[in-house]
């Protein structure tokens, strides 16, 4: 499973609004895996 994250900006960032969002980027996507596994196990314990 992949799960990418952008971030598309307009004008000027600082290093620190980068660095934010790059933390906040990996934590969505710690997030997305989470409730995409739990959806899949559930799924499967539905069809037995």
């Amino acid at each position: 499973m992949t799960v990418q994250i952008y971030f598309q900006f307009e004008g000027n960032a600082t290093p620190e609004a980068v660095d934010q969002l790059r933390e906040y980027g990996g934590e969505f996507e710690a997030r997305v895996r989470r409730v995409l596994e739990e959806f899949f196990l559930e799924s499967a314990r539905r069809r037995y």
